[in-house]
């Protein structure tokens, strides 16, 4: 395991090796509306409201990794990402009404 892995690692790690323009995750496109990014793509992933858990998802991939095993490239990522299982989500509900009947 990449345990010494620490978030500011992953942050600049994907600043480098940033998602592919076209990667979709839950339904969204992730792609900051900028080109130019102040702190750079992983930065801007760690911050997002959009796109929560998403850089915790990545964290997470890069901490299990076996201890010299080759980084995953950009579309090997966004690949691990989409295979794996999304945790459920409940509908939003119409204001009054309960989601739970």
């Amino acid at each position: 395991m990449n345990e010494e892995w620490t978030k500011d690692d992953v942050q600049r790690w994907l600043t480098d090796y940033p998602l592919p323009p076209d990667f979709v995750w839950r339904g969204k496109k992730v792609e900051p509306s900028h080109r130019t990014l102040k702190g750079g793509f992983g930065k801007w992933l760690r911050e997002t409201p959009y796109h929560q858990g998403l850089f915790e998802e990545i964290c997470q991939l890069i901490r299990n990794m076996r201890p010299g095993q080759a980084m995953p490239s950009p579309r090997e990522l966004a690949r691990l990402l989409t295979d794996r299982p999304q945790p459920a989500q409940l509908p939003i509900a119409d204001a009054g009404e309960s989601p739970f009947g």
